[in-house]
């Protein structure tokens, strides 16, 4: 029955929002039951946190880049990169924090007669999990593809010898997306600061997404979309849009509902973010001084960025229990 219910209750699941916690009864989803929830009585019950719980973090980073020549040369595909554990969850008395791993090409400066060339963007294409500091998944390009996923499963036993009310909380997961055109600036020096003129890219789109399961079944979800299309003929022109639970309050306590002594389930929260680009046409600002001339290539940014929830140097996903009767 729980597989039956799970995509309507998931949209229909009961939220209220105060103290701010985004509150979610998933229990249906959970148990097969839809079990009632008094939030007040959950705030004053005191918490456990079980000791029979396994921990498993998997990060994986892909990037595929267009050939340039406008970087000197030509580079090549690099194949996905992992890291963690392989799946399935492996038991361990302590949680794993999540793995860094990063697949990158960086942007390059030179100098040559006195003139020193260099890009606008750090890099051009880069995908990467990033932790502890800074912590985020991270896809960005300027011309080619990137891909970053990031894994955390909780598996977690009922040890107590009584059925207990299980909860899940987590800081909401914050998506930042930057889009900059290339282009061009000319007389940079004049009274206005310069003319500029933009180039427009050939194609660019970008996702990142959110979803959070238990035993496979979607409890939350949210992602956003970006598409500037091959149609557009304006460089600012795009289509942005999104989906699931859009979440103003800073947490979320998901209910998850009554499991008996003995009982297990397990909860995945997957974060994503994807970027691809063609835009092989960059914009120029020349500049000249005392010191030097220089020539900057202004190129396309595309920026998908997702923080990881965290507390210090640990991620912050935590299942807990409690007595309601």
């Amino acid at each position: 029955m729980k597989h039956l219910f799970a995509a309507v209750l998931f949209c229909a699941a009961a939220a209220y929002a105060q103290d701010g916690y985004h509150k979610i009864n998933a229990s249906q989803i959970v148990t097969g039951t839809m079990q009632p929830i008094d939030w007040y009585k959950e705030s004053i019950t005191p918490v456990s946190f079980p000791a029979g719980y396994g921990y498993t973090t998997l990060s994986s980073v892909w990037q595929n880049q267009i050939p340039l020549f406008w970087l000197g040369g030509l580079n090549f595909y690099r194949p996905a990169y992992y890291a963690g554990p392989g799946w399935a969850p492996q038991l361990s008395p302590a949680a794993v924090q999540p793995y860094a791993a990063a697949s990158q090409v960086a942007t390059t400066t030179t100098v040559q007669n006195n003139l020193t060339t260099y890009y606008s963007d750090p890099y051009l294409v880069r995908a990467a999990v990033d932790f502890p500091n800074p912590d985020a998944v991270d896809a960005r390009v300027s011309n080619g593809t990137a891909f970053a996923n990031f894994s955390y499963r909780i598996n977690a036993l009922n040890t107590y010898g009584n059925t207990q009310d299980y909860f899940l909380t987590f800081p909401v997961p914050k998506a930042t997306r930057i889009y900059t055109v290339p282009y061009s600036l000319s007389s940079a020096g004049d009274y206005n600061g310069g003319t500029y003129s933009y180039v427009n890219p050939k194609f660019v789109s970008s996702t990142n997404a959110i979803d959070v399961y238990v035993d496979g079944l979607p409890v939350y979800s949210s992602a956003g979309f970006f598409d500037h299309a091959r149609t557009y003929a304006n460089a600012f022109q795009k289509l942005e849009t999104s989906f699931g639970q859009q979440i103003f309050d800073p947490n979320v306590l998901i209910y998850l509902g009554k499991i008996p002594a003995g009982g297990s389930f397990t909860v995945d929260l997957v974060i994503r973010a994807e970027a691809t680009a063609d835009s092989s046409t960059c914009g120029t600002t020349y500049l000249t001084g005392y010191s030097g001339n220089k020539l900057e290539y202004n190129c396309l940014d595309m920026n998908e960025r997702i923080s990881i929830p965290e507390s210090g140097s640990g991620i912050s996903f935590k299942v807990f229990s409690m007595v309601l009767n």
